[in-house]
Parts: C-alpha cells; structure tokens; sequence
C-alpha cells in the first residue's frame, strides 16, 4: 500500500512544482482546452524528461500542422499539439494511479492475516498463499480436499436441516393446520448444504413448485408432503401433513411477482414486472457483483493508446482540408482567370478575389492566398511567393496553378487566360468526379440503414401474418 501512497504523492508533487512551468503558454491555452491544468507539466516533459522522442515527434507532425494551420512556421501550434498529447497521458495516468491506490487499500482493509483455513463441504479449494518469514516473502498454493463426515455428524446435520426446514417450508403461513400461502419447496437447506427432495399426494391442491391450486374447497384439503434430505451418501425422510385453503392475497411479494410471471405464459419472451404492490410503487435492479480492475496498468495503457492513436485526428483534419481546398479550387482558378483577362496585375487579381470572399477567409485556400499576398508586400517576389503558395497548399492541382501564374510573370505570356481556361476545365472534371465520389460514399454509409429498414419491414408484414395463422390454427 505504501508504494501506491508513494508513487501518489510523487505524481502529485511533480504536478504541483511544474505548474507554473511556462506559466505564459500555458495560460493561453486555458479557453481552448480542457486539460490545461496539466500543461505546465507537460511542458516540463516535453522539454526536459522525454526531449529527444518529443523532438522526433514534433518533426513528424510538423509539415501536416503547417497544412492545417496554413502557416509555413507553425512550430508552437506542433509544440502545443505534442504538449495536448503528453498532459492527457499524465491525466489519465494521475486517475488511475488514484483509483488503484483507492482499490489498494479496500485490497489491505479485506485482507487480513490468516491462522487457519477450512475444507469446503462439497468442493475442492485451491488457495494461493504468500507466506511472510522474517520480511522475506513465499508465495504457494495448496490444495484442500473437501471433507469428510461420519455417520453421527451426517445424521447430527440432517436433523439440524430437518428442523430448519419445515419453517422454510411454510413461508408466510403460520402452521401446518392453516396453509392459505404459497409454500416454499426449496432445492436445499441454506448455510447446510442439504439438498431436498419433495414427493406431494395431491399435485391439483399444491404443485411442485409449492403454488396453491385454483380448485381448493373453502372447507380445506388435506395434503401430505414428503421430504427427503440428503447429506453426502446420508439421507432422513420428513413426513408433514398439511390441511390446505384457497390462496389468500396476503403472499409476499416473491410470490406475487412470481404469479405474474407464470401467468404470462411461456411463449413470451418479454415479461413486464408489475408496477404496484399492495397499492405501492415498485422498481426493480438486477443484482450484480463489483469487478475491480487494474486502474494503474491499464492507465499506463491507455495514455500510450492516446498518445499515439491521437495523430489520427490530424489525418482526418488533412482530408478535410484537401476536399475543402478541391471545393474552392474552380472558383479561384475563375475569379484570377477573369480578372487577368480584364487587365489586372496578379497582386490586384488576389487582392481583389480576397475582398469579393470575405466571408471565407477562415477557409484553407483563401488563408493561404493571404498569406501568400503579405509575403509580396513584405518584399518577396511573386514568382517566389507563388512557388511557396503551390508547396504549402501540397496539392498537385494548386501546384499547376502556381506553375501557370509564374509562367506569366517571368515569360510575359500571352496564352496565360488560355492556360487558365483548361485550367478550369479540368478542375471542374475533377471537381464532378470528386463529387460522384462524395455520392457513392454517402449511399455506401446509407445502405445498412437501408437493409435495416428493409429487415424490420419484413418482420412488420410477416409476423403478424404468421401469428394470425398460428391462431387460426
């Protein structure tokens, strides 16, 4: 248990000193992400405890932050993404170092020292032991045979059972002489290992299961019961004679929704449980058992799981990109085309189609045309800014644009408007193939609830027709 406090507390005072490491960044990204407590931490990992593996990974996601960001520089947004990764995996590591630790010490709480052990009645058992010799520990299994009884206290547990039993028996009734209730014909003796064995004169007054029959005389019938208790190879017969009446409305609840149940019939395979009791609203819960698990492993999992699974969401932000530039590429190949054709420059051309699209500068290809346009006013040229614009857009299309513009400027050509309007051309191919494209797509995700639609549709029209058969039947 010590350990687990300890490697706590170490969690804890690595979390508490780091902080305020960069306190700075990481306060900018307190709007953004949830996880920002845990981002001074990260920081200081990332900088200091895993630097060279960091690096490496920044390196690989670099280029595709770039393309998301649209910024040729985008160290910080990788720095932050690697950073996002790193303080979920302390998150998920801090919970469930906390939760096993939780389950270390209800662990220590229910296991206390043993002296001795016992053989179960019926079964074999098989303990695993850690033995403690002077500190040093000893870990073993053991086998215990079940046990043995003689004849005396076999026979010494039957008459303990028979005792026990005629109670059981009876239930909610008061005697023998008065049964008004449903009986309970229990399998066996609880905390005894007793099975029971019942033979019943009259199966119409009281059945098998102990229900009372519908027929019953109000003036009564006389039952006899026998029971046959069995223990190991030892067994003791117990004769009860019972003088049964017609089922009162005071059974237990058991009972009651045991009679619901029956009365359904067994060819249903939903039963509804009966609201009310006695005028009482009832809800029901299936028992079941508490499982603990492993939180500290399977936190350590879990956080490698996310931190490498996590690169997925910049492959799916990739492919979002590229389909929204390839939706925005025939109408900036248009607008450019069109506006050179009237006798603008270059720069007035994006200039011009920038301010015609305000509503889109959030897009990709318009946030790189403005970048691409601030590089020229800085002092880049055209040529070079433009042969920029078609590396960081990174797909071919946008690159064959760039080409063509370039060829204009540093040649002076002639036939850049017929460039463009093949240019065009093929774009709006594309641009319908993409689409053709989209729509298969969408009919491939559309055709399992299609097949569920038709699969209920059949069981509407079919089962009905066969229930009606069966009933004609």
């Amino acid at each position: 248990m010590w350990g687990y406090i300890v490697w706590d507390c170490i969690l804890l005072l690595i979390c508490v000193t780091t902080f305020f490491y960069r306190r700075e960044d990481r306060d900018k990204c307190k709007s953004d992400n949830r996880l920002w407590l845990f981002y001074g931490t990260a920081m200081f990992v990332a900088d200091y405890v895993f630097k060279k593996p960091v690096r490496h990974n920044m390196d690989r996601v670099k280029k595709r932050i770039s393309e998301i960001h649209a910024k040729e520089k985008a160290e910080f947004e990788t720095y932050l993404y690697v950073v996002d990764k790193i303080a979920i995996v302390i998150f998920v590591i801090v919970v469930s170092s906390a939760l096993s630790t939780v389950i270390k010490i209800k662990y220590i709480k229910d296991n206390k020292a043993i002296s001795e052990v016992y053989r179960e009645e019926l079964l074999e058992n098989n303990m695993d032991i850690d033995a403690f010799i002077e500190g040093e520990r000893e870990t073993f299994s053991i086998e215990i045979m079940p046990r043995e009884y003689t004849e005396s206290e076999a026979q010494k547990r039957l008459d303990g059972a028979a005792e026990k039993l005629e109670k059981i028996m009876l239930a909610d009734n008061e005697s023998c002489s008065h049964i008004d209730c449903n009986l309970n014909l229990c399998e066996s003796i609880p905390e005894s290992n007793v099975t029971v064995g019942w033979e019943l004169s009259d199966t119409d007054v009281i059945d098998e299961r102990g229900m009372i029959g519908e027929e019953v005389p109000k003036s009564g019938a006389d039952v006899e019961i026998k029971a046959t208790l069995s223990f190991k190879q030892y067994t003791k017969e117990v004769n009860y004679y019972l003088k049964v009446f017609p089922k009162s409305d005071n059974s237990n609840l058991g009972y009651y929704v045991q009679k619901v149940i029956d009365s359904e019939g067994k060819t249903k395979t939903k039963i509804g449980l009966p609201k009310k009791y006695n005028g009482k609203d009832i809800t029901y819960y299936e028992k079941k058992s508490d499982v603990g698990i492993l939180f500290l492993i399977l936190g350590f999992f879990v956080g490698i799981a996310v931190f490498i699974l996590k690169d997925r969401d910049l492959d799916r932000d990739i492919c979002k990109r590229n389909e929204e530039m390839a939706a925005d590429y025939p109408e900036i190949v248009s607008n450019t085309m069109l506006l050179l054709k009237a006798g603008m420059s270059f720069q007035h051309t994006w200039e011009l189609i920038l301010r015609m699209n305000s509503e889109k500068s959030d897009r990709y290809a318009y946030r790189e045309m403005k970048n691409t346009l601030y590089k020229i006013r800085g002092g880049v040229s055209e040529y070079a800014a433009l042969e920029q614009f078609g590396k960081n857009c990174a797909i071919h299309s946008y690159v064959r644009f760039s080409n063509i513009i370039n060829q204009n400027i540093r040649r002076g050509s002639e036939d850049i408007c017929k460039s463009l309007e093949e240019e065009l051309e093929r774009a709006l191919s594309e641009k319908k193939g993409n689409a053709l494209k989209l729509g298969e797509a969408a009919g491939t995700k559309l055709l399992a609830p299609m097949i569920v639609h038709l699969i209920l549709s059949i069981v509407l029209i079919i089962v009905p027709a066969f229930l009606s058969v069966n009933g004609n039947i």
